[in-house]
């Protein structure tokens, strides 16, 4: 199993409304172009467009919209219906899935998944302990991809001159 991770500062909500949602998501746009450019050369890299993906702590879908056209299965994975359900309506492509669920505890048979990512999502579940991993892990198929970024670890940026610190908000 491969294991890749990214950390670029930023900010979160915790907040679970549809609008909070989208104000976070208006919010992080910042933080949203830097890391797209990254994300598809990271797609690009590692996925060949037709593998079967489980996105654990989807929300509203960021990842998989910004990414080209996905041939393969594409499963978003959240425990929060409102955010799934305006995936749901933010997905052009119609063919997306959607589940509600948590990482904790995957309802899906053992090995269905050539890749397990997961964005801003296994730092919340590690405090779980390891169940999110041994969950990501039995889900993925042989020498599968599991893929982890955060990029909202801190929430502040500090100016490099002159230390003043900037809350991203």
């Amino acid at each position: 199993m491969q294991i890749i991770g990214l950390i670029i500062e930023g900010n979160s909500d915790t907040d679970m409304s549809l609008d909070s949602l989208l104000n976070f998501e208006q919010k992080r746009a910042v933080v949203s172009r830097v890391t797209e450019k990254w994300l598809l050369a990271l797609y690009q890299r590692h996925f060949q467009g037709h593998e079967t993906v489980l996105e654990v702590g989807s929300g509203l879908g960021y990842f998989k919209r910004k990414l080209p056209k996905h041939n393969g299965i594409w499963v978003q994975l959240d425990s929060n219906p409102v955010a799934l359900k305006e995936a749901r309506h933010k997905d052009s492509s119609g063919r997306g899935i959607y589940v509600a669920g948590t990482g904790l505890l995957l309802p899906f048979e053992d090995e269905s998944f050539d890749v397990v990512c997961g964005f801003n999502c296994y730092d919340l579940l590690a405090a779980f302990g390891d169940e999110a991993f041994t969950e990501a892990r039995r889900v993925l198929k042989k020498g599968g991809l599991f893929l982890h970024t955060q990029d909202l670890l801190i929430p502040l940026i500090v100016h490099k001159n002159t230390g003043e610190e900037y809350e991203i908000t």
